[in-house]
C-alpha cells in the first residue's frame, strides 16, 4: 500500500454505488464509463471511479499469478450500464469476503484513491485527512 495511505488499516468493504459518463481523454469527446465505487477501511472512507477495462486488468492480474478467485463476468458491448455495475459488483464482493485476497496488494491499490477523480480518504465524521 502507498506510504501515504498507511496510517489506514484494518477490513476493506466497497460498494459500487452507480457509474460517471467522462470524456476517454482530455479533450476527447468520446465518453467513457467510470463506475463509482464507495470505499471503507477502518473508521475511513473514500470513492474511486473504475473503467470496466481496469476490473478486467486487475482480474487478469489474479490470472497471471495463478491466484484462484471468481471470474469476473463477461459483457458484450450491448449489455446495459446496471447490468455491468451489478456483475461487477458481485465480482468486488467476493473479492472482499476472501480474506487472503481482500488484504492482497493488488486489490488494495486498485481501491486506493490514486486517479484524478478519487476522493481522498476522510474519517467518517466528516473530518478531512489534508
Amino acid at each position: 500500500m502507498s506510504s501515504q495511505f498507511s496510517h489506514i488499516t484494518g477490513p476493506i468493504s466497497a460498494i459500487i454505488t452507480g457509474s460517471v459518463q467522462r470524456p476517454e481523454s482530455l479533450g476527447s469527446a468520446k465518453l467513457a464509463t467510470l463506475f463509482q465505487i464507495d470505499v471503507f477501511r477502518g473508521q475511513y472512507e473514500w470513492t474511486v471511479f473504475r473503467r470496466l477495462g481496469q476490473f478486467k486488468d486487475l482480474d487478469k492480474s489474479w490470472k497471471n499469478r495463478k491466484i484462484k478467485v471468481i471470474s469476473l463476468p463477461v459483457f458484450g458491448k450491448k449489455i446495459d450500464h446496471e447490468t455491468k455495475r451489478e456483475g461487477m459488483e458481485k465480482y468486488l464482493h467476493s473479492l472482499l469476503m476472501n480474506d487472503d485476497i481482500a488484504l492482497h496488494p493488488l486489490l488494495v491499490n486498485f481501491l486506493l484513491p490514486i486517479q484524478m477523480d478519487d476522493t481522498k480518504p476522510k474519517k467518517m465524521d466528516g473530518l478531512n485527512l489534508n
